[in-house]
């Protein structure tokens, strides 16, 4: 804080998407001290990749505050719907700023593994640091996970600390390999991270490659059935193996009185409480900017077209089961209310 002061700064500044993983949004600020205030979200588009116009923005807009922007933190692969930021118009802004480029590719980062992917993710090489979590798409048991740096080095003189019984010396010498030296926690487990390599090793780039491609497939193949149904809605179209989409049957007309988008809001809210207490399957869910999402994640590498049939029709009659409940419930609290 002394050094920013001397320069006219009153604090520094890092900028995220606003569709950024929660462990950027609220872990990383409070843990580095940088704190939520200063963690700048960036808008995004209809497709949930951030902005490289608004991001220019938000920088000058830090400058005129007097804030220091130190780092963009893009996304290659959101939770919710496995968006890729434009991470070469990114990179280029964050270079021409002078700031750290990290990209959080913790889901989407696997699919590099394989040619008909690279292009997605255009740009990547212009990070100082990615994110790759083996225990998503590499399938390895949880908690394998870690970050490649382009300069090693740089990374960890942060990072290593100086104690005799370490076997390190003053100026950072090891006497020997010490995995203290290259990691937050100091010691640590090789939990997830031999399976990892076994996967690596027994399926290498080609079985992978074959892996993706057929998720891909499947996640394009449920994409086509919901475009193809009348008794679903669908946002964007997938980027890797992520969908969100809602259950709004487009023939249905409703009563005058009850509200189209408040009834399906409630109705996508309640389908997957209602999946996981018959526990057919798991339904996933997300909610963005007040409208509730189903979101379905495909994964299992032995899907065929056929479970993901069954999965549709699954969603379809439980959304057929609640929207009855619901409008039910809406109509009869209308009676009363106009008795009363």
């Amino acid at each position: 804080m002394p050094y920013l002061l001397e320069k006219g700064v009153h604090g520094i500044a890092m900028f995220i998407s606003e569709r950024s993983h929660y462990s950027l949004k609220e872990k990383l600020a409070n843990v580095s001290g940088v704190g939520n205030e200063y963690m700048i979200e960036v808008k995004t588009d209809g497709k949930g990749r951030m902005i490289p116009r608004d991001l220019e923005a938000k920088i000058q807009e830090a400058l005129n505050n007097k804030l220091l922007p130190i780092a963009v933190l893009a996304t290659a692969g959101t939770t919710e719907q496995g968006a890729i930021d434009p991470l070469r118009e990114i990179g280029e802004i964050v270079e021409k700023n002078n700031m750290y480029y990290h990209v959080d590719a913790a889901h989407g980062g696997a699919f590099l593994i394989s040619d008909n992917f690279k292009e997605k993710f255009d740009g990547i090489e212009l990070a100082d640091s990615v994110t790759i979590d083996g225990h998503k798409m590499f399938f390895s048991p949880y908690p394998c996970g870690g970050i490649v740096f382009k300069d090693p080095q740089l990374a960890f003189k942060h990072i290593k600390q100086v104690a005799p019984y370490l076997g390190i010396d003053k100026e950072g010498n090891e006497e020997h390999y010490n995995s203290g030296s290259q990691t937050i926690e100091g010691s640590r487990g090789a939990d997830g991270i031999l399976q990892l390599y076994a996967g690596l090793r027994s399926l290498g780039q080609e079985g992978f490659t074959i892996l993706f491609d057929h998720l891909a497939n499947m996640t394009r193949y449920l994409h086509d059935r919901i475009i193809s149904s009348n008794d679903f809605e669908i946002e964007v179209e997938p980027e890797l193996n992520i969908l969100l989409y809602r259950y709004e049957p487009k023939n249905l007309e409703l009563n005058q009185w009850l509200d189209r988008k408040e009834i399906f809001n409630e109705v996508n809210k309640r389908i997957p409480k209602e999946a996981y207490k018959l526990g057919k399957f798991y339904v996933g869910t997300t909610e963005i900017d007040g409208v509730n999402y189903i979101r379905a994640v495909i994964v299992h590498p032995y899907i065929e077209t056929g479970t993901v049939d069954e999965y549709l029709n699954y969603v379809r009659e439980i959304g057929k089961r609640v929207t009855k409940e619901i409008i039910n419930q809406k109509l009869e609290e209308e009676k009363w209310l106009m008795i009363g």
